[in-house]
């Protein structure tokens, strides 16, 4: 049977925790956009440069941002998941090349609302 130590409980209460907050805090940004969920990726592809302050364009990239967030906190609770599982943590080269995934989506997402901020 599997016997958690107190410092694991407290690791994958934190990565569930921040995991759930980034959730719901993208649920809330693409619902407050005015527009619904199903109008949110037309929002990000919308905004153009030279349109000053395009605020729910802004928001849907913000979602993006947080959804890059939430990929990198489950990402490191698979990381301390693994050794309770008698595996090893991941090794540093596939570690690395994990964490290029949310690095690349939070690139994206400062791109886009950058975009729609100026």
């Amino acid at each position: 049977m599997l016997r958690l130590r107190n410092e694991h409980i407290r690791m994958l209460r934190r990565h569930v925790g921040c995991v759930t907050i980034l959730a719901s805090s993208v649920l809330l940004l693409m619902m407050g956009t005015g527009r619904g969920l199903a109008a949110w990726p037309k929002l990000l592809l919308d905004s153009a440069w030279g349109r000053l302050a395009e605020w729910p364009e802004a928001m849907a990239s913000l979602a993006v941002i947080l959804i890059g967030g939430c990929i990198f906190f489950v990402i490191r609770a698979m990381d301390e998941v693994l050794p309770l599982l008698r595996r090893d943590h991941f090794s540093v080269g596939t570690f690395y090349v994990l964490m290029l995934f949310p690095l690349l989506v939070i690139l994206v997402g400062s791109y886009l609302f950058t975009k729609a901020i100026l």
